[in-house]
């Protein structure tokens, strides 16, 4: 089995705690989708999001109960998948990365 990618910031270095962070992950409409897709392999509702999904399925990670994504030009890197609230926040600078 290959050795999964690590995740682009350390767990100290993330916007929220953890907790926070997989509950913002779960109650989003389309993360909250794709995690429990990766996750617990539950069917995606909406058709829209499972073509998106379907199609890079292997590019989406579970480390430590958190979605992300492994960019395909760094393999051993993995992005934390951001929830539609915490896109508001990093856009009204509420959160610098």
């Amino acid at each position: 089995m290959a050795d999964l990618p690590q995740p682009v910031a350390d767990v100290a270095d993330l916007p929220q705690p953890v907790a926070e962070l997989t509950q913002m992950q779960e109650g989003d409409e389309v993360v909250g989708q794709v995690l429990r897709y990766v996750r617990d392999g539950e069917v995606l509702r909406d058709p829209q999001v499972q073509r998106s999904v379907l199609a890079e399925r292997d590019r989406f990670v579970v480390l430590d109960g958190l979605l992300f994504y492994v960019d395909p030009a760094r393999k051993d890197r993995a992005r934390l998948v951001v929830s539609t609230v915490l896109r508001q926040q990093r856009r009204m600078g509420r959160w610098a990365v």
